[in-house]
């Protein structure tokens, strides 16, 4: 259904017109909300599928995921300094990515084994 919306809204698109244009405007209005669903019920019925409760990566992020939300964009912020312009933008991206969830894990974890950190990040 949402690749044959998306086709039709390219289609009616392609006419001149205020029938058209409020058309287009609507289906395309139409086209984000059964995205967003689709996208919303694909990624439930893939999270079904796996056993998350199982996982110690689950729940290690599942205990410090504030920590990590509240590092990762310093870090993402130094890592764009450092690596802009020397490596491919596609490959900085990825490594971007990856390097800030790990980088603020190890931060997190380390934050995670004193008492004293733990209790200025606001864990027990």
């Amino acid at each position: 259904v949402d690749v044959l919306l998306f086709a039709l809204v390219q289609y009616i698109q392609q006419f001149d017109g205020t029938v058209f244009s409020l058309l287009s405007i609507g289906l395309g209005f139409a086209l984000n909300v059964i995205g967003a669903v689709t996208a919303f019920v694909g990624l439930q019925k893939i999270a079904n599928l796996i056993r998350w409760k199982d996982s110690s990566l689950f729940r290690f992020f599942g205990k410090n995921s504030m920590t990590i939300y509240l590092l990762h964009q310093q870090i993402v912020y130094v890592l764009i300094y450092l690596l802009n312009g020397v490596i491919n933008p596609y490959l900085h991206a990825a490594v971007n990515f990856i390097g800030a969830i790990l980088i603020s894990s190890l931060i997190s974890w380390i934050l995670t084994r004193f008492k004293v950190t733990r209790l200025l990040i606001g864990e027990k």
